[in-house]
């Protein structure tokens, strides 16, 4: 899942890519199910018509915009950019009700995190990279989420819903990063567990959900690269 600002244009940069330059690294890009991408923010800003043409080159990239897609068992829905008022969030539930599958969210910006239904147990973000310039205990002096650090880096569990906002890899404006680290995560989605009386011992901890409910539903690893 590419969660969007595929290219950032930034006010330093001694150097401007050209729209093949910049989707030709994504076309490398493999999965078992094919690879899905949504639009950022600095996508809209630098030309996302040029962009999506280019990625129209790479069959085994799926764009997806208030859209949803089959990407084996997920039914995913991908959702363009609230920071530049392009998301539909009906549009793109409508979709995924089309479709068969453990539901997964990616879009952008991790604002949107509040308005998507239970019944969608993880949503992925980026677009904050974390703060970008962070202060060494955490948190950051500037945040570009509208609910400052709670939604702006990691995972966060909310009833049955888990959000995971990326660092992602670049970087906004000026070309530096201070106590934050560019990352990939790896995540698996695992169907739910039924548990005996005699296993909940043994889960006490890993589960997100309390004991007494006899599932454990999600396992949630992050890679940091």
């Amino acid at each position: 899942m590419v969660a969007g600002d595929l290219v950032s244009e930034k006010r330093t940069g001694t150097r401007h890519y050209q729209p093949d330059q910049v989707i030709e690294p994504l076309g490398a890009l493999t999965a078992k199910y094919g690879v899905a991408v949504v639009a950022g923010n600095h996508d809209h800003w630098y030309g996302w018509p040029e962009l999506k043409a280019e990625l129209a080159k790479y069959p085994h990239l799926t764009v997806l915009e208030n859209e949803a897609a089959q990407m084996g068992p997920i039914a995913l829905g991908g959702m363009d950019d609230d920071y530049t008022g392009n998301d539909d969030l009906p549009a793109t539930l409508s979709a995924m009700e089309a479709i068969e599958g453990v539901r997964v969210m990616v879009t952008h910006t991790p604002d949107l995190f509040p308005k998507i239904p239970e019944n969608i147990p993880l949503m992925m973000a980026g677009h904050t990279h974390c703060g970008q310039v962070a202060y060494p205990w955490g948190g950051a002096p500037i945040q570009t989420s509208a609910y400052g650090d709670k939604y702006a880096c990691g995972m966060v569990e909310q009833g049955a819903k888990t959000l995971v906002t990326s660092a992602g890899l670049g970087t906004s404006v000026l070309p530096v990063r201070l106590f934050t680290q560019p990352e990939l995560w790896l995540i698996e989605v695992r169907p739910e567990i039924p548990l005996t009386i005699s296993d909940r011992a043994d889960v006490r901890g890993l589960c997100e959900r309390p004991l007494e409910e006899p599932t454990c539903t999600k396992h949630i690893l992050r890679d940091r690269g």
